[in-house]
């Protein structure tokens, strides 16, 4: 599994406060096969990945109204999906479109695992196949406007 789908399965389990036990569950797999996962001794199946997102996406719905976390995908050129990433207002710094209009590229501030200080990560994507995550996106631009109280770089703990 890639660096950053392994921090990023890790850094969304913590955020929603759950063990690898649980996390585990939500996909059908021990805590121990959850566990070689986040630690890249083995790699994460597409299908468990898209179910775990599917899942937390859902979870944080139903107990947080105010929370959105929506899921971005590139697709191959037989149509098939995999996942790009993942976007949310809580974490939301701004986002800019190509010259063509075509792609958007969102701004996020994400906490790094490998140094524990804070730093902006940057996704883009085709807006064709995410429309989804546009009309996301330019809501929650609505609403953040100069709410930022951060330092880039800033260590969390």
């Amino acid at each position: 599994m890639n660096d950053q789908r392994r921090l990023q399965i890790r850094q969304i389990r913590r955020m929603l406060g759950l063990s690898a036990a649980e996390t585990g569950q939500l996909v059908g797999v021990t805590e121990k096969a959850w566990q070689h996962w986040e630690s890249g001794i083995r790699n994460m199946p597409e299908t468990k990945y898209q179910l775990f997102l599917s899942k937390v996406g859902n979870q944080i719905k139903d107990t947080n109204n105010n929370y959105d976390l929506i899921t971005v995908s590139r697709y191959d050129e037989r149509g098939f999906p995999s996942a790009l990433g993942v976007l949310s207002n809580l974490n939301y710094l701004g986002h800019v479109y190509s010259e063509d209009g075509q792609i958007m590229c969102v701004d996020s501030l994400i906490l790094d695992l490998n140094t524990n200080l804070r730093r902006r990560n940057r996704i883009c994507f085709n807006i064709n196949d995410n429309d989804h995550a546009k009309r996301a996106v330019e809501r929650w631009a609505n609403r953040v406007k100069d709410d930022v109280d951060f330092n880039v770089g800033e260590s969390w703990l």
